[in-house]
């Protein structure tokens, strides 16, 4: 019995694999080597089953006798709140993260096979929200990553039977008999019962559904064009096209967030609000930002403070500076060094000319979007007066012949 992969795979490239020491990551696993594919296993231990220590040296025996490398993540000192299931693919997909920026790759091989993409179906199914994708994609991104699922075509019974004909190693997992979760209980009670005739049923079904959300995506792709979305364009489509565009909004810019029918319809709402600027939490540091019009979805950004010694050329992760030749355009002196370049405080204010303006007020004047303004740096000279404060605007044109660019756009 041979295994062949729906995904090609690059010869010359370095993947991460997924690999529990499950029937399934195991059978990818001895696919790989026979397909003469590079790859670094990538393993968690979660100490939820007396043998997964075991399963563990299995495992690192296994890559040393192939001469593969290893990394594994001991969960045992990371402390978890609320779903379990919920919290292990965050601990697992962060950790496959940092294998992949530790080994330059950004490619991640997962054994998820037929059966999981049914359960994941008739999941979406069961919720009843918006869905945009049915079932697993055999390619989609992750935190960065570009996940893989080269073994779609084939039931798990399969690959359990290629492990065992070909001698391949591998633990059941028996935490997965039981109906604790909801996809184990539709796994044992409904999966298992199925004929082929309606197995290929539901694959039709998954198909033609995928096949709809393509038409819909290109029905709205015309509003994606830009980084952001605007409010003027939104408030003319129907609130499901609205729904859809916010999916394509979030996959486009690599975001991972699943929003329910009832937030989605808050965040329509918002379209039609008064309010210039909208702040609106979605995960995490992510936020939903509707300013002026426009609308981004991205992570709040994170305070900084920078100390300048003396004139030169900089560059920090907020914004370039380059004053090589000085800064006397800027208002910025010999004298005034060493600097300081932060977000301003709520109370500063700042001299024009021959009047004191409060910077917040400034930044009103200036039509900043709301998420800017706890970000945008001034520059205060070494007794702590705020000097210089770039300028914000739309169409605004830097003359200055010292350079400040930001990078919060």
């Amino acid at each position: 019995m041979s295994i062949k992969l729906s995904v090609q795979l690059n010869k010359n490239q370095t993947y991460l694999l997924a690999c529990s020491f499950g029937p399934d990551s195991m059978c990818l696993f001895d696919v790989l080597i026979k397909e003469h594919i590079k790859f670094i296993v990538c393993h968690v231990n979660y100490h939820k089953r007396a043998i997964s220590n075991l399963e563990e040296k299995y495992l690192k025996d296994l890559c040393k006798l192939n001469n593969i490398e290893i990394c594994v993540l001991d969960t045992s000192n990371i402390p978890h709140e609320g779903n379990f299931q919920e919290w292990a693919r965050e601990v697992r997909y962060s950790f496959f993260k940092e294998c992949g920026e530790k080994y330059n790759t950004s490619s991640l091989l997962v054994a998820h096979q037929q059966d999981d993409l049914i359960e994941t179906f008739l999941m979406q199914k069961e919720r009843n929200g918006f869905v945009n994708y049915y079932g697993l994609s055999e390619v989609s991104y992750v935190k960065g990553m570009n996940v893989i699922r080269p073994l779609l075509n084939y039931t798990k019974q399969e690959l359990q039977d290629y492990d065992d004909i070909n001698n391949v190693p591998y633990s059941l997992d028996i935490s997965n008999s039981s109906d604790d979760y909801r996809r184990n209980y539709i796994r044992h009670h409904e999966i298992v019962n199925l004929s082929k005739e309606e197995r290929n049923k539901l694959l039709k079904e998954i198909r033609l559904l995928n096949k709809n959300i393509i038409n819909e995506k290109q029905k709205i792709d015309y509003l994606l064009s830009d980084k952001y979305l605007y409010v003027k364009d939104l408030k003319k489509i129907s609130i499901h096209d609205f729904q859809v565009c916010i999916y394509c909004y979030l996959s486009k810019q690599n975001l991972d967030i699943s929003l329910s029918k009832s937030f989605i319809s808050e965040l329509h709402k918002a379209l039609f609000s008064k309010k210039s600027n909208i702040a609106i939490h979605l995960k995490d540091d992510i936020y939903y930002f509707q300013e002026y019009g426009k609308i981004l979805i991205k992570n709040r950004y994170k305070k900084y403070m920078y100390v300048i010694e003396k004139k030169g050329k900089y560059s920090f992760e907020e914004f370039d500076i380059d004053f090589t030749n000085g800064s006397e355009d800027r208002n910025i002196y010999d004298s005034d060094y060493p600097l300081v370049v932060e977000p301003a405080n709520k109370e500063d204010e700042y001299q024009i000319d021959d009047y004191v303006v409060k910077v917040r007020r400034l930044f009103i004047d200036f039509k900043m979007p709301a998420h800017l303004r706890d970000v945008w740096p001034v520059i205060r000279n070494k007794n702590g007066k705020i000097i210089y404060i770039p300028r914000y605007r739309n169409e605004y044109v830097d003359n200055h012949k010292s350079k400040f660019k930001i990078k919060l756009f």
